[in-house]
């Protein structure tokens, strides 16, 4: 239990420079030579895949509130391997490849979690009542033997949500301090000691981690039968593997080599190998994922066809769609709100903050665009005029109680 309590920090270093082109380290070249080849080509084809997705998505773009969403998860291809691999190839900055990663890994989990609320409706309210009318549905692993009836608990769906929240400021709060603790020499990334802030942070992250998880899991548990057009299941396959097994695996990685499983050499220090590793894993299971998201996040049901009554005369641009897809500040709204929550509500005992609309003035608020034509009578049954009023889209055509109240009004 010594590697526990250690209270010095091993500073390993290796003797020389591995170098993509120094080839007098003999078998150590050619393993890390193929490991790198292996991961830059499966990065490249799952960053192809996807991207081609993508450019479906955006030339199609004709429901904006749900397709942002999807844009910004099919991202998460992209950004995690090439911020892996960088973090192979200069294994010394890697931790600032890897903090940027994890700053978008928490992005993507809010991103999942809103995508399935925006699939379940178009308003806050609406969503409530849907998921107060769930009947008895089992619950996730490991509480599989349970059942949980959502109808009977007012609050369930804005816990949940808070549920999910919380990673995301949490994960946020715990980049950030190791960023600073780094900068100042103390974080020790190589020590797992408690006397080092690295155990003390991970386990954090894992806790925070296995509870959104478990948040997800729970909600989507609940959902899946009403919303099985959308390809749920798959969906949820790719989003738990690639933004929660690959991290329970990097840091599996971490106590293999804080154990010694893993061993360094001249050329590269043990937290370095297993860096490599980790590139290499992570890009070939990223191109299986960007394989099952074709199916899972495919843009088929958002190809318009002829007579539709959505305006497509003025497509939006490439650049407009990332920027809107890629805007953060509904996922800035989200951590307004729970830090309000949690302060304000829960510590002060003060009344609960109003949560942000997604609803944004952004690209998506401005296309809209089928006319209705509902009639207003003037004086006798003959005289009436036809009264045009704009109807806006951008809940993607869902039923909305109080926006159709008083069609007349222009959103």
């Amino acid at each position: 239990m010594d590697y526990l309590t250690n209270k010095t920090c091993p500073r390993v270093q290796s003797t020389r420079e591995l170098s993509l082109f120094d080839q007098s380290s003999g078998n150590l070249f050619v393993v890390h030579t193929i490991g790198w080849i292996t991961a830059s080509l499966f990065t490249f084809l799952s960053c192809m895949l996807t991207f081609w997705l993508m450019y479906q998505h955006i030339k199609h773009y004709t429901k904006p509130e749900e397709q942002r969403l999807i844009v910004r998860l099919l991202m998460m291809v992209p950004v995690y391997t090439v911020f892996d691999l960088l973090s192979s190839f200069f294994l010394k900055q890697s931790v600032y490849f890897t903090t940027i990663r994890d700053a978008y890994q928490a992005a993507s989990v809010l991103a999942f979690f809103n995508l399935l609320l925006e699939y379940l409706g178009s308003s806050e309210s609406i969503r409530i009542i849907k998921f107060s009318r769930i009947s008895s549905t089992p619950a996730p692993f490991p509480f599989c033997c349970f059942t949980f009836n959502p109808s009977k608990h007012r609050i369930l769906l804005q816990g949940l949500k808070l549920g999910v929240l919380q990673y995301v400021f949490i994960l946020y709060l715990t980049i950030f301090v190791a960023v600073i603790l780094q900068f100042l020499g103390i974080y020790c990334k190589e020590s797992w000691s408690i006397y080092f802030p690295q155990i003390h942070l991970v386990l954090v992250q894992t806790i925070s981690s296995l509870t959104a998880n478990f948040c997800l899991n729970f909600f989507f548990q609940a959902v899946k039968e009403d919303l099985a057009r959308y390809q749920l299941v798959l969906k949820d396959i790719c989003i738990n593997w690639a933004l929660f097994f690959v991290t329970y695996q990097e840091h599996a990685l971490a106590i293999a080599v804080f154990a010694g499983l893993i061993k360094p050499n001249d050329y590269l220090t043990a937290d370095s190998i297993s860096t490599s590793i980790q590139s290499v894993l992570v890009a070939i299971e990223f191109f299986f994922i960007s394989i099952l998201q074709l199916r899972a996040f495919s843009a088929k049901e958002y190809i318009l066809t002829t007579g539709t009554s959505i305006d497509n005369s003025i497509p939006y641009t490439t650049l407009e769609v990332l920027l809107d897809a890629l805007n953060p500040i509904d996922t800035i709204n989200d951590l307004i709100y729970v830090v309000g929550f949690i302060f304000v509500h829960i510590i002060l005992r003060r009344p609960e903050p109003v949560q942000p609309s997604h609803k944004v003035r952004r690209l998506s608020s401005v296309r809209s665009s089928s006319i209705s034509l509902p009639m207003r009578r003037t004086g006798t049954d003959s005289d009436i005029i036809p009264m045009i009023s704009i109807v806006d889209l951008s809940d993607n055509g869902k039923t909305d109680d109080n926006k159709y109240g008083n069609v007349s009004k222009m959103e």
